[in-house]
């Protein structure tokens, strides 16, 4: 290959990446199809033509080129960086982390590979490893509020509370008005039954985003802690309003409906729960208490049954010790 051949190929990847920068994908796109064409071993128009098409969604043909790019370059972490996050967004967890364990044996000083690592171990449920990998990107840039709230956030589900508060509280310091890490601090707060602390936080998120489901939804949860049911019911109203088919919401206030005697509006969520998903674990378990409590023997006691046999893990559990007390000699 002439060396005019090469410089010409690399001054239309160089094009390229100024349009793709631009926001003109289709012409970047074309910009690198020429860059190859002018020289098919240019491994970073290949791997730049991967990313735009990438973008394009065809996987298929961006998955082609990373490949080739990698035949022509394996040692670039930002390659194998990209074909890994084109394989997490396509579902293949196990083969994205192959990917990025490789960008990683090429360099551990890169944060982009560790927090592609991190959001993978969070999709994998391996919070321990997503703290460690968020861990590291921080290492790499200690003054990233991106980073700080992002540990703090797996620090909560990794069970780590006051380490969480920490980050949190640093995004905090640049960003009062945060509301991923308002919101995180007041379920933190929750968990660790500081109520006073969390209705604070969790406030302060409604302030700015009255709309905000999670804020609410957890304020709901808060005042149920506090004996609180009449506020946590307004909470779990408002939401329904917003979203009149938040299961989740629907099947939680319809057991605060139970348990403050208000059957006849617990039964009402629970079958439009119910007709919204039939499969619904937690109201198909409270369908059958309310059908005890109307006196619906044989029904609540089949419906119980069923579920002991259809969710064992959770439900199924709670629907067999119901049946062991107060169906013992059905």
């Amino acid at each position: 290959m002439e060396n005019h051949e090469i410089d010409l190929s690399q001054s239309l990847n160089n094009e390229g990446v100024i349009l793709f920068l631009n926001g003109q994908i289709e012409e970047a796109i074309a910009k690198y199809r020429q860059a190859i064409a002018a020289e098919p071993d240019n491994a970073s128009a290949h791997n730049n033509l991967g990313f735009a098409l990438a973008q394009q969604g065809d996987f298929e043909q961006a998955s082609e080129h990373y490949r080739l790019s990698l035949e022509l370059d394996p040692e670039n972490d930002n390659t194998w960086l990209n074909l890994g996050n084109l394989k997490m967004m396509s579902g293949d967890y196990s083969g994205a982390r192959d990917l990025f364990e490789n960008a990683l044996n090429i360099t551990r000083d890169i944060a982009n590979v560790w927090e592609s690592y991190a959001k993978l171990m969070t999709i994998s449920d391996d919070p321990s490893a997503a703290v460690n990998a968020w861990q590291q990107a921080l290492r790499i840039h200690p003054h990233s509020p991106d980073y700080h709230l992002e540990l703090g956030i797996a620090l909560i589900a990794d069970g780590k509370h006051s380490q969480a508060i920490y980050h949190l509280q640093e995004v905090l310091y640049q960003d009062q008005e945060n509301i991923r890490a308002n919101l995180s601090l007041g379920i933190v707060h929750l968990i660790q039954q500081n109520y006073g602390l969390s209705q604070q936080f969790l406030k302060k998120v409604l302030g700015i985003e009255p709309e905000n489901s999670s804020a609410r939804y957890h304020l709901a949860m808060n005042y149920l802690s506090t004996h609180n049911e009449p506020l946590a019911i307004q909470e779990l109203e408002r939401i329904l309003i917003m979203y009149p088919n938040d299961l989740t919401t629907m099947s939680d206030l319809a057991v605060v409906y139970l348990a403050t005697d208000q059957a006849g509006r617990a039964r009402a969520l629970i079958d439009k729960c119910l007709k919204l998903n039939p499969e619904h674990p937690k109201a198909a378990y409270y369908n059958a208490l309310i059908d005890h409590i109307e006196k619906r023997f044989q029904e609540s006691h089949r419906k119980l049954s069923n579920l002991v046999t259809q969710n064992p893990p959770v439900y199924g559990a709670k629907a067999k010790q119901y049946l062991d007390t107060y169906f013992s000699t059905f």
